[in-house]
């Protein structure tokens, strides 16, 4: 039986997030695993992470609500003891997200799966790139003048949410640019292009354009 939109929504998101920490390898065993799906070798290189694959994914009507089985293999790579997916899939009762993230109840809106509507424009640039910059978010940080020694201390800090991280070095760049908005996007479309990302750097154009 096919899921509703909102279940798999759910799923696929929590998926997303549970993606920003998942080895390489299982990432190219998922790219691997659907890449006659995907059908272009550029297309293939370009995913660098879990969200860009789903989205691949769902433009090429290979996952989605109607797909169980692609579906399926996903959680099996990504998060197969996850009791939040686990509930949604055999239709129990599912609790708000915070509780899973936490293991309480009482948790900020920094730790929502889908994120809170952002109006502002930078803020919007952001989060895009928080979720779905991936595994290079190293690259990026170099790009923005980020030292191997404080990106190391980043990584160590943030080793279980890399989220994090890639929050601190877009913070510490929106702060370096402080009142200088061409020098924020400048700079930070170098530092997409230098970790190959051009699709991040298309979206950002036309968040900046709405």
């Amino acid at each position: 039986m096919a899921f509703t939109h909102v279940q798999y929504t759910k799923i696929r998101d929590r998926l997303c997030q549970l993606g920003g920490n998942c080895a390489l390898k299982s990432l190219q065993f998922l790219k691997t695993t659907f890449k006659e799906d995907i059908n272009s070798q550029r297309v293939f290189e370009r995913i660098q992470d879990i969200s860009y694959l789903f989205r691949i994914l769902e433009k090429r009507d290979c996952i989605g609500p109607n797909h169980k089985k692609n579906l399926s293999i996903m959680i099996r790579e990504i998060g197969p003891e996850d009791e939040y997916i686990n509930r949604i899939w055999y239709g129990r009762e599912v609790p708000n997200l915070s509780v899973f993230n936490s293991g309480a109840a009482n948790r900020t809106q920094e730790n929502r799966v889908i994120p809170p509507v952002i109006r502002d424009v930078t803020d919007r640039v952001n989060q895009l790139i928080k979720m779905q910059i991936g595994i290079k978010w190293k690259e990026l940080a170099r790009g923005l003048g980020i030292s191997e020694g404080i990106i190391e201390q980043l990584e160590n800090k943030h080793r279980y949410d890399l989220s994090e991280a890639i929050h601190e070095v877009l913070r510490n760049h929106q702060e370096t640019c402080y009142n200088n908005e061409e020098r924020w996007r400048v700079d930070l479309q170098r530092a997409l292009d230098r970790a190959r990302r051009r699709d991040l750097i298309e979206e950002m154009d036309e968040i900046l354009r709405s």
